[in-house]
């Protein structure tokens, strides 16, 4: 019984932690990476149409801001182990005013054909969702 209870809480754990994917800001960089030399008429089809467009100095910069209606609540869950012991933790955070998820997607082009360069700016987290190579769309 004891042991069908630790595989019963072990795959739960693996579940609920496999839905609640975490980025860090090099994983997000690195995602930008697979754009960088993209033409830009090919981003604008993944990113949809930037949300503002600007000529600076002869360059053409283009900025998506995708942002989450509401902020929801996280669940974090940890785990480990040693000398047969098993250990869980779980965090939860709730939106109690704070401000919502957004991620800022930034592209600059010299000629408005290909992109030079790409960056981001907002939480990784949220910003890794839409940038994950199993989901490189992004959404409003």
């Amino acid at each position: 019984m004891k042991r069908t209870l630790e595989q019963l809480f072990i795959s739960s754990s693996l579940i609920l932690l496999a839905s609640c994917t975490t980025f860090t800001p090099q994983q997000v960089d690195n995602f930008l990476l697979d754009y960088q030399g993209y033409p830009l008429d090919q981003l604008i089809t993944v990113f949809g149409v930037p949300t503002k467009q600007v000529e600076i100095d002869g360059k053409y910069v283009f900025e998506w801001l995708k942002q989450e209606e509401e902020s929801n609540s996280r669940i974090s869950i940890g785990t480990g182990g040693s000398s047969g012991r098993m250990a869980a933790g779980l965090g939860l955070s709730f939106p109690f005013g704070g401000t919502p998820d957004q991620c800022i997607l930034t592209a600059r082009s010299s000629d408005k054909k290909v992109v030079d360069s790409l960056s981001w700016s907002g939480d990784s987290d949220y910003c890794g969702k839409f940038l994950a190579p199993s989901d490189p769309k992004v959404t409003n």
